[in-house]
This record gives structure tokens, sequence and C-alpha cells, in this order.
């Protein structure tokens, strides 16, 4: 049926955005530079620029990394709204082949 290869459709693409959202996630969930470390801390100096200093200090994440992790968050929520979506899209289908069964069995009675 042409609806169940279009919800299968659905599916798939929600696999390939949730798993880009857990990608993202797993960006942000890397640890920061240990800065204790007296050759970090040269590395650092000698390298200096206010790029570096606002990476680190935002905590080494930067900001194109945080706008994508925005976009998975909103990602994850669409998902959740099409699973919702296709439950009941089974739901209905399921009730409709149901009904045209029991149609179909008061016709031959």
């Amino acid at each position: 049926d042409d609806r169940i290869t279009k919800l299968e459709e659905l599916g798939n693409t929600a696999n390939n955005f949730l798993l880009r959202f857990q990608q993202g996630l797993s960006i942000l969930q890397r640890p920061p530079i240990v800065t204790s470390s007296k050759l970090i801390e040269n590395i650092i100096k000698k390298n200096e620029t206010s790029r570096l200093q606002s990476y680190l200090e935002a905590g080494c994440i930067n900001i194109h990394d945080a706008a994508q992790s925005t976009r998975a968050f909103k990602v994850q929520s669409l998902l959740l709204e099409l699973e919702r979506l296709t439950d009941e899209a089974a739901l209905a289908i399921e009730t409709a082949t149901e009904l045209d069964k029991e149609s179909s069995d008061d016709l031959v009675t």
C-alpha cells in the first residue's frame, strides 16, 4: 500500500535525523581542554587570539556546534511529533481496515 510505503520512508528519514542529533549531542559532550597542564598553557599563550580566548571561555564549544545542537534539538521535537502522527496513522489504518472488514461481513450475511 502507498500509505505504508510513505510511513516507512518517514521512519527512515526520522532515523537519519535522530542519528545526526546524537552526533551533534556527542560534540557538545566532549570534555573541555585541560588548561592545568603547563604544556597546554604555554601552547595557548603562544597562540592566543581573541577567537581562541572566546572558544576557551565558551567551554571549548564553537558557535557552529551550538547552532547545530539547537537545530538537532528542533529535529528531535519534530521526530517526536512524527512518531505521534505515525502512531495515529497506523491506528487510523487499522480502524479503517476493521470497519471495512465488518462492512464486508455485514454484506455477506
